[in-house]
C-alpha cells in the first residue's frame, strides 16, 4: 500500500485504474487522484445467490459472512471512486442501491473477433459442449445439473448423444462424471476453440452466478447455436428462438438441445443471428472506445480539483 502512495506522488499520477473488487484497498482517498474501479460483477448479487442456492448449514453460514463483507465494501466505493463501472446493467442496478450517490456504468464484455473465428466444417453432429473454469462454484453446479438432470433426458432420445465439459480445475465431483456414458471431462486445454468449433450445440446451463458470460459471446461469435438458461444470458440484449434458445427446466432445456441437433438449419441460423449480434454490440473497438470515453469523463469532471468527498 505505501508503494502504491509512493508512486502517485513520484510519479504525478493522473488517474487510478482499479481491476476487480480486490484491488479497491489501494485507493486512497486522501491522494486526491481521480479513480475508476472495474468490479466486473457485483460480489453483492453473486453472494445473494450463492446464499440461496446453498443447502448445507456450514455453507449456509460461509455464504452468508461472505455476503455481509461484499456488500460492506461495495457499499464504500463511492467514497473512494469517481466512477464505478459493472459489465452489466443487472450488477449496475445493486451497485445503485447500495451507494445511490455513486457514480456508475456498465460497459459490458468483448470478445476478439479475429481469434474466436468460425469454422463450420469441424462440427460434431452429436457433440454438445459446456465451457468454462470449472473450479468457479456456479460452472461446477452447472455441469453437475446438466449431467445428472439434463443430458439423461437427451441420452434416452438419442444415445448418440456427447456431452463435454472443457474447462481447468473440475472438482472431483465434475471428474467423476467421466464415468458416465457419453460424458467426458477435459480438465485443462491449451486452447479451447477446437471445442467449441466442434460442438453442434453450445449449453449455458447455469443457475447461480452475476455479469456477463462470456461463454456465450465467444459461442456467438464463433457462429454456435446455443441453448442457456435465463440467467445464463442475464446482461445481454439476447432474445430466445432469435440469438438463443432459454429452457429453465430440464426437461424443456433437454428439448431444445434435441431440437437443434436434429434441425441444424436452425441452429445454422441461431448461429448467424448470433454472430451478428456480438458483432454490433461486442466487439473489442467498441468496447475499448467505451471505456476511453468515460476515462476521459471523469479526467474532464475533475479538472485537477479535489473529489468532494476527500
Amino acid at each position: 500500500m505505501a508503494k502504491v502512495r509512493e508512486l502517485c506522488v513520484q510519479e504525478k499520477i493522473d488517474l487510478i485504474h482499479a481491476d476487480l473488487l480486490e484491488m479497491a484497498q489501494y485507493a486512497y482517498q486522501d491522494l486526491n487522484v481521480p479513480a475508476i474501479i472495474d468490479i466486473t460483477d457485483s460480489m453483492t448479487l453473486l453472494g445473494t445467490r450463492m446464499l440461496r442456492a446453498e443447502r448445507g448449514v456450514w455453507k449456509k453460514v460461509s455464504a452468508y459472512l461472505g455476503l455481509l463483507r461484499a456488500r460492506t465494501l461495495e457499499q464504500s466505493l463511492g467514497r473512494s471512486f469517481d466512477l464505478i463501472i459493472t459489465n452489466s446493467s443487472v450488477d449496475e442496478e445493486v451497485i445503485k442501491h447500495l451507494s445511490p450517490s455513486s457514480r456508475t456504468l456498465t460497459i459490458t464484455n468483448g470478445v476478439d473477433m479475429g481469434f474466436f473465428s468460425t469454422n463450420q466444417s469441424a462440427i460434431e453432429p452429436d457433440r454438445i459442449v459446456f465451457s468454462g473454469v470449472m473450479g468457479y462454484a456456479p460452472n461446477e453446479d452447472a455441469a453437475l445439473y446438466f449431467a445428472q438432470d439434463i443430458f439423461p433426458i437427451i441420452r434416452a432420445r438419442r444415445s448418440s448423444a456427447q456431452f463435454w465439459i472443457v474447462g481447468s480445475y473440475p472438482s472431483q465431483k465434475v471428474m467423476d462424471l467421466a464415468r458416465c456414458p457419453g460424458i467426458h471431462v477435459t480438465g485443462e486445454v491449451e486452447d479451447v476453440r477446437p471445442f467449441i468449433q466442434s460442438a453442434a450445440v453450445i449449453v449455458c446451463p447455469l443457475r447461480i452466478g452475476s455479469g456477463v458470460k462470456n461463454k456465450i459471446l465467444v459461442a456467438m461469435a464463433m457462429q454456435k447455436a446455443t441453448v442457456a438458461t435465463s440467467l445464463s444470458i442475464e446482461g445481454l440484449d439476447l432474445s430466445d428462438n432469435k440469438e438463443v434458445l432459454l429452457a429453465d427446466d430440464p426437461h424443456a432445456f433437454a428439448d431444445k438441445v434435441m431440437y437443434l441437433l436434429t434441425h441444424p438449419e436452425e441452429a445454422l441460423r441461431l448461429g448467424l443471428n448470433g454472430l451478428k449480434r456480438v458483432q454490433e454490440r461486442h466487439s473489442w473497438a467498441a468496447m475499448g472506445k467505451a471505456l476511453e470515453t468515460a476515462i476521459q469523463s471523469v479526467m474532464a469532471s475533475r479538472n485537477g480539483r479535489a473529489h468532494p468527498s476527500r
